[in-house]
Parts: C-alpha cells; structure tokens; sequence
C-alpha cells in the first residue's frame, strides 16, 4: 500500500508543480516593447563600430523615407544610440561626410495561438516579435557604401493570457495585435482532460492512504 501512495503522490506533485513553478517564475511578463528595445539596440552595434571607424570627428545625416510609428520609434532609438557622434538631420548640409539611410522598417506583434499549459487551465499566448529594415552608411562625397545590412530578427516565447493589456502597454500600435481563435483541443478537451486525470489522482492519493 505504501508503494501505491507514494506513486499516486508523485502522480499529484507532478502534475501540480509545474503551476507553481510557473506561477512564480512569470509574475512580471516582459512587455513588447521590452523586446523591441532589445532587438533594435543590439542592431545598431555594427553601425557604431563602422562610425567609429570612419571616424567620431566627421558629421554624418540621417536620413529616413517615411514617417509613421514604426519609422519614428527607430529613429528615436538610433538617435539614442549613436548620440555621441556628430549627426545631423538636415542632409543639405555641405560639410556631411556620410548618410545614415534607414528604409523598408517593418516592426510586427504576432500572436500564433492559444494554448493550455497546466492543471489549473491557464491559457498560454504565443507570441512572435519581428524586426526588420534595411540600413546602410553611404559617403557623400563619391557614393562610397561603407556599411549596409537587410536587418531581420524575430523572437518568440509565450506568457499568460491574462497579462495581455499589461505586455501590449505603448503608445506605438505595433505593440498590439489581435487574439487567434483559440482551438477546441485547447478550449474544452484537454482543460477537461487534465481536469478529470488531477482529480482521479488526488481521490486515489488519499483513498490508498487511508486503506
């Protein structure tokens, strides 16, 4: 008897634990525009070791094409980043050594499906993050191209359902994105499932322990 309720017990830890853990590891979602910053700093290191390069002294012009939130929300971003160099916004300036063209930005919020990861029937959101654009560093003088890149990266994770309004805060609309259809596998037959399987597990828990 002793065998069947340590057995029924690992049974219950088991199916259990993994609420908890997941509970008290995902108490603070990181917000999409976390993950944005993230991606978009990281890109820009190459372009600074190319100024750096060609030189802090010189003055270069950023340029950009369009101007809608994705456009804005890079721009902001690199002018942060490469705020030590001289750079200026009025390309006619005559004394410009190279410009900095940004192009073709594509910033995306996707969300694939809805899923249930535990007992308790919490409802997982699936998320996918993509940055991409094109850059590159031009001389003025001789249309030299001195660095250039298609930059596309995307990430992707999950966290709950009900932390949506709270990882989509921003003020730029491609933080948000709209909610899949959730599946019936997800919906109503495996909560049932994991429902019906914790609840045979812990009657017989305690059935075998009192026998």
């Amino acid at each position: 008897m002793r065998l069947f309720s340590a057995i029924a017990g690992i049974i219950v830890i088991n199916l259990i634990h993994p609420f908890f853990v997941f509970s008290q590891s995902n108490n603070t979602p990181v917000r999409n525009l976390e993950i944005f910053d993230r991606i978009v700093d990281s890109s820009f290191n190459e372009l600074e070791d190319r100024l750096v390069l060609a030189g802090r002294e010189k003055i270069y012009a950023l340029k950009i094409d369009d101007a809608n939130d994705m456009d804005d929300y890079i721009i902001e971003k690199l002018r942060r980043k490469i705020s030590r160099f001289n750079v200026i916004y009025e390309t006619s300036y005559d004394s410009v050594f190279a410009d900095i063209k940004i192009d073709s930005v594509l910033l995306k919020t996707v969300y694939n499906k809805i899923s249930t990861r535990n007992v308790l029937g919490d409802k997982m959101l699936d998320r996918e993050i993509a940055v991409q654009y094109h850059i590159s560093l031009i001389e003025r003088e001789n249309g030299n191209v001195l660095y250039e890149e298609n930059f596309d990266e995307t990430f992707s994770d999950s966290f709950r359902l009900d932390d949506k309004s709270r990882v989509e805060t921003g003020g730029y609309r491609f933080l948000k994105s709209d909610i899949p259809r959730e599946g019936f596998l997800s919906k109503y037959l495996l909560p049932t499932v994991l429902l019906a399987v914790s609840v045979v597990t812990i009657v017989l828990f305690f059935v075998i322990r009192s026998d």
